[in-house]
């Protein structure tokens, strides 16, 4: 579970991807073995066993045949007649041969060989007997032929019968052990492939669940960290400790939380800062007015106390001095929460493109889930083909059970001596029937493995639904971020007017200090300037206005910052 969690999503899908392949093939190719294991099975029976026990039906009805135009030979005296039965006795010795030759082109084994080296030696016997009786019927020499008929001639037939019996049986009694092989090799095929699939089942279904956890609960984790980001909550961390992207994202997130929330703290320091010079200036600048009201007060005692005057203008100059250092000190704050500003815009920018890596894995996610369901599709047309070898199986029964009846319609017709012959017509056709029955529980396990293979596709497309449900989360968490990176911009721009401000008021400051220093000169030369001390005097009331109303205006900014960090909970 520890070393799944650490795999990057594609390896989790990839393993579960090719575990599945692998229960596919195997399933596949206990199939595929047995099948051609019952096929083979079922080819030797009706080459190696079926053809041989016809040959030998056939063989035994052109003999009683052979009896029987040897019977009317010898008895009928029209010499056409006799042509004829002579040619159709021909005909048969030719088709007995035939036959014979058929039967030993097929997979005998020792035991069949030896029995069937018997059964054409007797044959033979059997074929040479009977020529002679045809040459003394022909020559007229009835009461010879028949004599030989009856004495000779029937030993050889029963040595001939003997020996198709016992070849008859033996094939009978290996067609019985092939069926019995295949029924064996079709319980283990099945219960083997049952299991199989019943481990399959399990297996795809605990690892789904697990990797099904594994992203979308750090996904849903995140997802709801940043929906409290976006209320301005900022004390959020994510706890996700793996190794994969989604843990990356998580890393991510913490990085960006704590640049915010380290630049939220800096521009409140600032403004705090801000404010209290703000107050400063204005308490300074309402001193001014007060000290320039006074030298307005008494411009026309200036010759009388200029060293009075000198040393509040130089009171003045150094209070100056001090709220320009302020301003300075204020500026230097707004510039390096400025720079702040910047920094966390990049670290959310770095998290959009973040974001958008997730989405291009889950993108990949969704490609790989659709080719597997392409994969489990392939294994339901395998199947398919399954079922039509099944379907020549079936064929291959139905012949044998129709050239069973045909022989048994050939044993009925022989009457009394092809008893024998209908027996194994029938144990043949009953053993087509056991075949057909075979090849039809096959097919109903086909049919049972086809259905499984449908749901195996329905659970793909459940992930591939989880999946793009994933997508879904992943684009909110981007929006979320776009969110965080419009905010941050929009303080990023009010630091900017408070730095303006300030550097605006730094100006003016500098301008006092000017006039100050104007006004200094004067107080010098009050003897003989007294006009021109008035002239200072009124451009420094005009400068003391314009400072107080830089210091309303950067008091209120300082407020209205104060008022935007206050939504942030750091």
């Amino acid at each position: 579970m520890k070393l799944i969690k650490n795999f990057k999503i594609k390896n989790k899908l990839f393993v579960l991807v090719s575990t599945a392949i692998i229960f596919l093939i195997s399933i596949s190719a206990i199939g595929y073995i047995y099948m051609s294991q019952m096929s083979a099975n079922t080819k030797e029976m009706y080459t190696d066993r079926l053809i041989p026990i016809k040959n030998i039906n056939l063989i035994r009805n052109n003999n009683r045949a052979l009896d029987s135009f040897v019977l009317e030979l010898m008895i009928t005296n029209d010499r056409a007649k006799q042509v004829d039965l002579e040619t159709k006795i021909n005909e048969r010795f030719d088709q007995n041969n035939q036959l014979m030759n058929e039967y030993e082109a097929t997979g005998l084994d020792a035991a069949s060989k030896q029995n069937f080296n018997h059964l054409q030696e007797h044959l033979h016997a059997y074929e040479k007997e009977l020529q002679t009786i045809v040459d003394l019927a022909l020559a007229g020499k009835s009461d010879e032929a028949y004599s030989l008929y009856s004495t000779k001639l029937n030993s050889v037939k029963v040595a001939v019968s003997g020996y198709s019996d016992v070849i008859s049986d033996s094939n009978i009694k290996a067609s019985e052990n092939l069926n019995k092989a295949n029924a064996d090799k079709k319980n283990q095929a099945t219960m083997i492939m049952l299991f199989v699939s019943l481990l399959a089942a399990v297996f795809f279904t605990g690892m789904g669940l697990v990797i099904i956890k594994l992203i979308t609960s750090p996904m849903k984790e995140i997802q709801s960290l940043m929906a409290k980001a976006e209320k301005g909550d900022f004390t959020i961390r994510g706890s996700v400790q793996s190794k994969d992207e989604l843990g990356l994202l998580s890393e991510s997130f913490n990085s960006m939380v704590n640049g915010i929330q380290g630049l939220i703290q800096q521009v409140t320091q600032t403004s705090e800062h801000v404010a209290s010079a703000a107050e400063q200036l204005t308490a300074s600048t309402e001193m001014t007015n007060k000290a320039t009201e006074h030298i307005a007060s008494t411009i026309q005692e200036l010759a009388a106390g200029t060293d009075q005057q000198v040393q509040s203008v130089g009171g003045t100059k150094k209070v100056i001095n001090e709220m320009s250092a302020s301003v300075r000190h204020i500026a230097q704050n707004a510039h390096s929460a400025s720079d702040k500003a910047l920094v966390t815009s990049e670290k959310a920018l770095e998290g959009n493109e973040t974001i958008s890596n997730v989405i291009h894995q889950m993108n990949s996610i969704n490609q790989t889930v659709s080719l597997l369901g392409d994969t489990i599709r392939g294994l339901g047309e395998r199947s398919k083909e399954i079922g039509s070898i099944i379907k020549v199986i079936t064929d291959i029964s139905a012949q044998t059970n129709l050239l069973a009846l045909n022989a048994a319609i050939e044993a009925a017709r022989a009457g009394e001596h092809g008893r024998g012959f209908a027996v194994v017509a029938a144990e043949v056709r009953k053993l087509a029937e056991q075949s057909a029955g075979s090849a039809q529980k096959i097919a109903a396990l086909i049919t049972s493995i086809q259905s499984e293979t449908q749901s195996a596709i329905f659970s793909m497309e459940q992930a591939y639904e989880e999946v793009n449900e994933g997508i879904g989360i992943v684009n909110t968490a981007g929006e979320s971020f776009e969110e965080i990176q419009s905010s941050v911009k929009e303080v990023a721009t009010e630091i900017l007017d408070v730095s303006s401000a300030v550097q605006q008021m730094a100006a003016s400051s500098e301008q006092i200090l000017d006039a100050i220093n104007i006004v200094n000169e004067v107080a010098a030369a009050a003897v003989t300037g007294t006009v021109e001390v008035s002239s200072a005097t009124e451009e420094q009331l005009a400068s003391m206005e314009e400072i107080a109303a830089s210091s309303m205006a950067l008091s209120k900014v300082a407020e209205e910052l104060k008022s935007l960090i206050g939504e942030f909970k750091v």
